[in-house]
């Protein structure tokens, strides 16, 4: 029996327990005095078994997902180990870039490794446990971890052609490459000493807590992909243009090209120093703006990832705007670091043309995301209609 996929999302519910969730995982640790990496992987645990066990009740109550399928056929050791072996070939061969690459060295990864160094045995019985239930219930008896190893082990590497490698691997380097960078700013956020004595210290804090709340969710979404809860990766981004355009919006890429071809502007805060009543206004919009982003990280819940297909959500904001999280970053970066502002005209058309660069970048990462969506099915095309329908709807009111 064959269950099936869900593509359009259409709740948001896991995502508002994971943050709830959070929001009380956070206050419990917040006078405690464990370490900031260790309080990240707290935070990062019960977001996630809360999200998880709200997936699970929701695909066993939908039939979606592996949690609700009936068992296909019997547990097989000999096939079991195929698959575990085809899993540690897959993870050494992706995660020895921490050890080729001179930038995965360096000092800033470092709370990684405490946490990774802690966490490994308690992330290799959740992937065990999903290989040990999807071995049981998935329609593929011989997923790709099993033809991976099998192949390599007989030396029959005709039955490669079988499994797309390409895509098995390049879903596998994003969760690589995003994981140690994201799990590292959730750390520098969890240091953060919130001060609510002027404007801009509240400011700070509430743009601080944003971007907890957003690495906390991305953190949870690259390690915890899986096809119990349908919240597996089902494709990845397949072209150059549409990694280089995401890939340049991150460290390390981001210190090396921003500042030197992408610098637009100063920030906002020294501007309106002498305007308290506008500095306010503009703090405001600048959180609402993110307030945007974020709503749009929690919507996606445990599906958050980039260059990935996990399903298109069809709820939230994502009801009106195809893209919401990257309309709010754009409208924060604006308000943010005020291009439209400098010492001569000439300075302020230079910053202007800059940022569009910016919002270039942001365009083309939509459209490969658009592309890469529509190449795997029809669903994205129904969103787009559910969009225009949403908005037909809502300006009859």
């Amino acid at each position: 029996m064959a269950v099936k996929t869900q593509n359009l999302i259409r709740t948001t519910l896991p995502g508002w327990c994971g943050f709830a969730a959070l929001a009380g995982c956070s206050w419990v640790l917040h006078n405690t005095n464990q370490a900031p990496y260790v309080q990240a992987m707290i935070i990062i645990g019960v977001v996630f078994v809360t999200m998880f066990g709200v997936e699970a009740g929701l695909c066993i109550h939908g039939r979606v997902g592996l949690i609700s399928a009936p068992r296909l056929r019997n547990l097989k050791i000999s096939r079991v180990l195929l698959k575990i072996i085809g899993w540690i070939i897959t993870l050494l061969c992706v995660s020895s870039s921490y050890w080729i690459f001179p930038e995965y060295l360096t000092t800033f990864y470092t709370p990684y490794y405490k946490a990774l160094a802690i966490a490994w045995p308690y992330l290799v019985v959740f992937f065990l446990f999903c290989i040990l239930w999807e071995d049981q219930c998935s329609d593929k008896e011989e997923d790709v971890y099993y033809c991976l190893a099998s192949s390599l082990l007989k030396f029959k590497f005709e039955g490669l052609k079988y499994i797309n490698l390409k895509q098995h691997f390049l879903g596998w380097i994003v969760k690589l490459y995003f994981l140690p960078l994201m799990f590292v700013y959730l750390v520098n956020y969890v240091k953060v000493v919130p001060n609510f004595d002027s404007t801009l210290g509240i400011y700070d804090a509430v743009f601080n807590f944003i971007f907890f709340i957003d690495t906390a969710f991305v953190c949870v979404g690259y390690i915890f992909a899986n096809n119990l809860t349908d919240t597996q990766i089902r494709s990845t981004e397949p072209t150059m243009l549409g990694w280089a355009c995401t890939l340049i919006c991150y460290q390390p890429f981001w210190g090396m090209i921003g500042s030197c071809y992408l610098a637009y502007g100063s920030s906002w805060g020294p501007w309106l120093h002498n305007y308290p009543a506008l500095q306010i206004l503009w703090a405001i919009l600048i959180i609402l703006c993110l307030l945007l982003y974020i709503w749009a990280t929690i919507s996606f819940g445990s599906r958050f990832s980039n260059l990935t297909h996990r399903g298109i959500l069809v709820c939230g904001p994502y009801a009106y705007l195809r893209h919401p999280a990257y309309i709010g970053k754009l409208g924060s970066f604006f308000l943010m670091y005020v291009p439209f502002i400098g010492n001569n005209f000439i300075t302020v058309i230079r910053n202007c043309i800059i940022w569009a660069l910016v919002a270039g970048v942001y365009y083309l990462r939509a459209k490969t995301e658009e592309a890469h969506l529509r190449s795997v099915g029809p669903e994205y095309d129904i969103y787009t209609k559910e969009v225009a329908q949403n908005w037909q709807k809502f300006l009859k009111l």
